[in-house]
């Protein structure tokens, strides 16, 4: 069974992370569907013997969709489905009130149709029983409302013969469709993408903010091995003690062969960053190699001789 090896996994992460486990949203996510998974399973069980189960335990197995969230991991991946479902989710708020005053909109013109439409539609004879219940009472005429103007359905069963026999209803059905469907919802439409696109800008400005945090703690953890370079402890790097980090700390090596510079260019650089006396100040050399991350090294090699020629 999958609950198995939701379980084990969750298990296995709690133990590797320990307490960091519970700052992740996502492993926050992962045990709570675990736990609900456990309890459907307890329910199921004690619930055994009885024909019927309560309406408890269905709403539990409806929390097993939670589980479809994990595959919200992989979006990351895909950067265009990633900006749509969180557009759509950005949008919700505003679709939920566009649906909330849709139908203030549609019981106010159903309120208007039962007073205005149903006296009309019973003149119509027997031959139209179903179009005279559609506007007998309040719900039914919302009912026929939303069929008409969103489906475009029942037009010809329910409207035109009305509007036909009594064109001044054609003022109930023309209003309805004008201010509901032409108006209302065009402009729930635009508030929609309006705060779709709001959302995506959040995240954006929320990926800007993450990547300067990652930076800040590079920069702080590449000035931690900088300053560990410094055997005198004088506050600056010569050049052995740069090419003797670079050649004993894996981790200063693993770096510098990311950002594609080696031990040639590694001399190069610190030749045109050194002073007179040889010698590099920790600033100086941890704001040329965070530079080098982000621009060709040669480059940069480049334009320091420049500056300096």
């Amino acid at each position: 069974s999958f609950q198995f090896i939701y379980t084990i996994e969750c298990a296995l992460r709690l133990y590797a992370f320990r307490w960091n486990f519970f700052k992740s949203r996502w492993n926050l996510l992962d045990i709570t569907i675990v736990f609900l998974g456990w309890v459907d399973i307890v329910v199921q069980v004690a619930m055994a013997g009885q024909s019927i189960p309560g309406p408890g335990v269905a709403i539990l197995r409806i929390f097993r969709i939670a589980r479809l969230l994990r595959v919200a991991r992989i979006l990351s991946f895909f950067p265009e489905l990633y900006v749509m479902i969180r557009g759509f989710v950005g949008a919700m708020m505003a679709m939920f009130w566009g649906m909330f005053m849709i139908a203030c909109l549609l019981l106010i013109w159903s309120i208007l149709g039962v007073e205005l439409v149903y006296p009309e539609a019973l003149k119509l004879g027997p031959d139209y029983e179903k179009c005279q219940d559609s506007y007998s009472t309040v719900e039914s005429c919302m009912l026929i409302f939303f069929q008409t103007v969103f489906a475009g359905d029942s037009w010809g069963s329910c409207a035109i013969p009305i509007i036909e026999h009594s064109p001044h209803t054609f003022i109930v059905f023309a209003g309805t469709l004008i201010t509901i469907q032409l108006g209302f919802t065009n402009l729930v439409l635009a508030v929609i993408v309006e705060r779709a696109t709001k959302a995506t800008e959040k995240d954006a400005e929320s990926r800007a903010q993450e990547k300067k945090k990652q930076h800040t703690e590079a920069s702080i953890r590449l000035h931690q091995m900088v300053e560990k370079m410094d055997k005198d402890q004088s506050g600056t790097i010569c050049l052995g003690e740069i090419l003797d980090g670079y050649r004993n700390m894996p981790e200063l090596s693993r770096l510098l062969t990311l950002m594609d510079i080696n031990e040639d260019d590694l001399i190069t650089m610190f030749e045109l960053l050194a002073d007179e006396s040889g010698s590099a100040s920790y600033d100086v050399l941890v704001d040329s190699l965070e530079r080098c991350e982000s621009d060709d090294l040669r480059r940069q090699t480049l334009l320091m001789s420049l500056q300096l020629t």
